[in-house]
Order: C-alpha cells, then structure tokens, then sequence
C-alpha cells in the first residue's frame, strides 16, 4: 500500500480544503489508518509529508523543526545536557547542537512510538523538502511542479532566515523565525497548528546523510553563514561527522 495514498485519504475524511490529487494514487481511495490514523497521531502530529511521487513510497515524513533535547527550557534560557532522552520536534526551544552525525542517527532511530520509529533525514530528502517537493500534478495549476532555491522562494532575502545577513549573530529557538518557512507540497496531521517545515536553510546547519555514501554531512546553512551559503542545496565539506559544533544540529525523518 503506498504511503501517500494514506495522507490524500485522511486529508478527505478530516474535510481539509486540499483538493488536488496526488498521481501516486490518483483515485485516493485507499485509507491505511497507521500513517495518520488517532494512534499514530504523537510522531506524525510534529512531521510534515513532503511529496515525491518517484519514490517507491510517494513521500517522506519530516520534523517540522530542527531537534531539542527534551530537557531544553521552555523560556528558552537552556539547551539542555540530556543526552539520553529522544529528541522532539517543538516550536520554542533551543537546537540540539554540539552532536557528531552518528550519535544523531541514532537519537532519531530510538525515537519510537507505537512501532513507529524515525531515522535521520537524506540529504535528498532534506533538498526536497526546502526547494517545495516534487512535481504532484500531470495538468498543473499556476505555480506549481516549480522548485524553488530558498524555503521562501527564489530570490534570496538576507532576513528572512537567521543567516549572517540577518544580524542577530547567534541561534534562534526552534520556529521563533516565523518567515523561514515553507509548506509548499507539504501535507499536515490536519489538527496540526501553525503548518510549515521551518529552518530549512540558516539558524543551525543539519546532519544529513549522504545517499549514496551514508555518511554524514551538514547542509543548509547556520547563523554564521552568508549568502552562499543560505540555499537548499548549500552543503558545509568543512563540517565533519565525528565531530560537534554550536552551529550543526539535525531533525528526523521518517
């Protein structure tokens, strides 16, 4: 059973306004209640579902935030030192930073529900949730089956995400950049608030793993970066995955 026909079905019978068909399952008939169903509803309540129809599941899950730890403050004062816990996905918190890749990985991994487990992102997968998913339509409306180079488009704007350009010159919590967001081709648990992926690109740069080498690399970009730096497709080759820095992070997927 494929995975998007799922997200068109619950997206129907929860009345949300998002009328157009995904060619993966081009009827939308199909309804497998574990992906959005009510006891799934922890894990994919913080994910957003990024279409890619050349895939053998039709799309991926992905944290709508960067990862904190679950000690972090809630004011916003600490990061917290847990490194045990899972990770969350939270608007208002401090990035988990200061991680090498492989530990990433397997925070993501151990983040389970009901049988349900995350994993860290591919660098694929990161890509094509900040340039706005893949081609959904076969009759495209205005606009659509078009990439973009940042989350919010295609023309860089310095202050729109927490780059260099942006002056503030340190991290920012977990969603508090209301404008460096995206949810181009993104379909969302419909009780979600605020609906968007955010961060893609600057506030932390984030381990990713390598689809072909499975090893890990920084992408997107942190406060630090400047303007070549800042786009969906901007990988960090001086970050290196045994090692941790204040400005790379992760989040997962699934």
């Amino acid at each position: 059973m494929r995975l998007c026909a799922s997200v068109i079905a619950v997206i129907v019978l929860f009345s949300c306004t998002h009328s157009r068909n995904n060619p993966c399952d081009e009827e939308g008939s199909v309804f497998d209640p574990g992906i959005f169903g009510v006891e799934a509803r922890e894990p994919v309540f913080e994910m957003g579902w990024v279409k890619n129809p050349e895939t053998e599941v039709c799309g991926v899950l992905v944290d709508r935030f960067e990862a904190s730890r679950r000690d972090a403050a809630a004011d916003g004062t600490s990061a917290g030192v847990d490194n045990e816990s899972n990770p969350r996905s939270l608007q208002g918190y401090l990035p988990w930073t200061k991680v090498k890749f492989d530990d990433a990985r397997k925070y993501c991994e151990n983040t389970c529900f009901n049988d349900m487990c995350k994993r860290i992102c591919k660098k694929s997968e990161f890509i094509l949730a900040c340039r706005g998913g893949y081609a959904t339509e076969p009759e495209p409306l205005e606009g659509e089956n078009q990439t973009q180079d940042y989350p919010y488009g295609n023309e860089y704007d310095g202050k729109k995400c927490n780059g260099e350009d942006k002056g503030l010159d340190r991290v920012m919590l977990t969603g508090e950049n209301i404008d460096c967001f995206t949810d181009r081709n993104v379909l969302f648990v419909p009780e979600t608030k605020a609906p968007g992926l955010y961060d893609l690109t600057g506030n932390i740069a984030e381990w990713v793993e390598d689809d072909e080498t499975g090893e890990g690399i920084a992408v997107g970009g942190s406060w630090k970066s400047g303007k070549e730096d800042m786009s969906c497709e901007s990988i960090d080759d001086s970050k290196k995955p045994g090692e941790e820095y204040e400005e790379v992070g992760f989040r997962c997927c699934k």
